[in-house]
């Protein structure tokens, strides 16, 4: 039987022609992409150049909301209330979604960003708030990691949920991701990525900073592309998870690919 994994990127948060340029090649790597929309990065042009280039590829999109919180791009706590925070999100999300709707296109998931992805792998409080921004936004499907308390929020709310891993990002022996502000939290070598990725998609397990070998079962492992050489690193996930005998995307994409 082929096995089928998703390979996504958050993108359309660098700046100007050159972030541009590195979006449109993760975007020929990738089978999902997670397009910010203004909370941390990105604005109406960016958006509507990033969406115009996924659908072309096509790409599945995704709705990459966060803390309003530019200064910081998005990686720090912010004191807002939860209610604050969820009419931004929907806002963020109704941008992009209307944006992508202007293009024909759809926008599929919510995955949070930064500090508010991190936050709400703990706090219910959060990931009720993400649900419900999403289900207010008309989208479908929100992602996260495995464990999250967003899964049980997504139940709650009538949403599906999709599982991710981060082939780029090292992991916590308790499955969460190693703060940035921590030596080795980045992994910014392509082999490395890519033997992550492999044994995240083949064997459902990854091996932490300290050593040990954690469940990480996935059903779209990440890449960031604001890493350094984030498409060489694309690039080489996609070959070794292809030589492994996977199928990046779902049927569809691999049958029109």
């Amino acid at each position: 039987m082929t096995r089928h994994i998703h390979l996504n990127a958050d993108i359309g948060e660098l700046s100007g022609q050159a972030g541009r340029d590195i979006d449109a090649a993760i975007l020929r790597v990738v089978s999902q992409c997670n397009i910010a929309c203004g909370g941390h990065a990105g604005d109406v042009d960016t958006m509507r150049a990033t969406v115009r280039a996924a659908k072309a590829q096509g790409v599945h999109i995704g709705a990459h909301p966060s803390y309003p919180d530019r200064e910081s791009f998005g990686r720090r706590i912010m004191d807002i209330s939860i209610e604050a925070l969820e009419v931004s999100l929907v806002e963020q999300i109704t941008e992009l979604k209307t944006i992508a709707e202007k293009q024909n296109a759809i926008v599929t998931y919510v995955k949070a960003h930064g500090a508010l992805y991190n936050q709400a792998v703990k706090n219910a409080d959060l990931a009720r708030c993400i649900a419900r921004a999403t289900q207010k936004s008309g989208i479908p499907t929100v992602m996260s990691l495995p464990f999250s308390e967003i899964k049980n929020a997504a139940r709650a709310h009538s949403l599906e949920f999709i599982p991710e891993a981060f082939a780029d990002r090292a992991y916590q022996s308790d499955g969460q991701l190693v703060p940035r502000n921590m030596h080795g939290a980045v992994l910014e070598d392509a082999p490395t990525c890519a033997s992550q990725a492999a044994s995240i998609a083949l064997q459902g397990h990854v091996r932490s900073l300290s050593g040990d070998v954690i469940k990480c079962e996935a059903e779209t492992i990440t890449l960031h592309s604001d890493t350094m050489d984030a498409i060489d690193i694309a690039v080489e996930i996609r070959r070794h998870l292809m030589t492994a005998g996977l199928v990046i995307g779902d049927m569809h994409q691999a049958s029109t690919s």
